[in-house]
């Protein structure tokens, strides 16, 4: 006859889940580096059979640099304004059923902070890399501008100014938005979830004792 110790196949179970998951992460990425070799490597191979090799490379170099310079922005500019409310965060919170609520979560998160937060930023910067790594026709066009040689009758700017600049500055201010937008949530749900913010409700104030009074249409000596 064989007893089981209490708890040992939770145990179990939870290191073959430590195992697997890091395994299928690292099968998830190289499935995903694989095929972006294969397209980038039949397509260079395609270039240099016409000899616009160089056409290719100048593109992909583009992309690269968005890709990296754009997510690696967004990720610390959200990153830095995360540490700050972290680090703005009051040292007694108030005894409140949502603060009671918010404990829980608290304490799920305060274990792993760097972790989830790491990965949420990964994953942050990996998005808005993707998107700004699109737009590389933009990019490459403001850099190599030209002059048409025409003036708008309107402004008086060069007619080139709406089709290489203006998309460019949209594109900037586009960044720009999304990025302070991001950050402007991230340091809200930081607040909210360490008690820097959140609905309070108001200390009310005990009522007063009043004096007691005669109801008697006449004054009585026992009032």
């Amino acid at each position: 006859m064989t007893f089981r110790t209490p708890g040992f196949g939770r145990r179990l179970g939870t290191g073959r889940t430590r195992l697997v998951l890091p395994v299928l992460v690292t099968l998830a990425v190289l499935l995903v580096a694989y095929l972006i070799f294969t397209s980038v490597y039949t397509d260079l191979l395609w270039y240099r059979s016409i000899d616009f090799s160089k056409v290719y490379t100048t593109q992909l170099w583009a992309r690269i640099l968005l890709f990296v310079g754009s997510g690696l922005l967004v990720a610390l500019v959200v990153g830095a304004n995360m540490v700050i409310a972290y680090r703005l965060r009051p040292p007694y919170r108030p005894l409140s059923v949502e603060q009671q609520g918010l404990e829980r979560y608290r304490t799920v998160v305060d274990p792993r902070r760097r972790l989830i937060t790491g990965g949420l930023l990964g994953l942050l910067g990996l998005l808005a890399g993707s998107s700004v790594a699109g737009q590389w026709p933009v990019v490459l066009a403001f850099l190599n501008r030209t002059s048409f040689g025409v003036k708008d009758p309107q402004f008086h700017r060069d007619v080139s100014f709406y089709v290489f600049t203006y998309p460019f500055v949209r594109l900037v201010l586009g960044v720009v938005f999304a990025t302070v937008v991001l950050s402007l949530l991230a340091a809200v749900a930081v607040h909210y979830l360490y008690g820097g913010c959140g609905c309070r409700a108001r200390a009310t104030r005990p009522a007063r004792p009043r004096a007691p009074t005669c109801r008697c249409w006449r004054g009585c000596s026992s009032c």
